[in-house]
């Protein structure tokens, strides 16, 4: 064994260079769901800077300086407390803000979000077909965002204040 791990220190060297690399400067990570379509699809691979919002020690979740706070549009990577399952959002509120979803109208400190249709790209058809899915220029304030209505489902409902943290759709 000492004799493989002689012969092999460079590769050993690398792969934990590599870890630490991953840890606490720069990731990437398989896209789990659709839920950002169209703008990230399921299985695209995003690279995440993991100096955005803080300096961690490799190898742990520890702060050690905080460098950012996120910002609304912002798209962010986490982990799901409930079923730990690795997320990819785009950030809708911070905290202090009111948001409400009504009839798939979103809201945020009583301004509503515009929502334009889209053309759909040569060869988009045939990928949102299963869903019947309607493409939308989502535009809040000086932000926009390509978005997706799915009209057999149901529409989220609700209004609540962001206040311990950022909301996430």
């Amino acid at each position: 064994m000492t004799h493989w791990i002689r012969h092999n220190r460079g590769f050993l060297v690398f792969v934990l260079l590599l870890g630490l690399f991953r840890t606490a400067i720069a990731d990437w990570n398989p896209v789990p769901s659709g839920s950002m379509h169209p703008n990230i699809l399921e299985g695209d691979v995003v690279l995440v800077n993991r100096l955005a919002y803080d300096l961690k020690l490799p190898l742990t979740n520890r702060v050690i300086m905080p460098l950012g706070e996120p910002q609304r549009g912002d798209i962010v990577t986490f982990i799901s407390p409930r079923d730990g399952v690795r997320l990819i959002k785009r950030i809708v509120a911070i905290p202090g803000d009111r948001i409400a979803m009504r009839n798939k109208q979103l809201t945020i400190n009583g301004e509503r979000a515009s929502y334009a249709a889209v053309e759909p790209e040569a060869g988009r058809e045939a990928l949102d077909a299963p869903w019947q899915a309607q493409l939308r220029t989502e535009q809040l304030a000086d932000q926009k965002h390509s978005i997706q209505w799915l009209p057999g489902v149901a529409a989220s409902t609700g209004a609540f204040r962001s206040s311990a943290g950022v909301s996430m759709v």
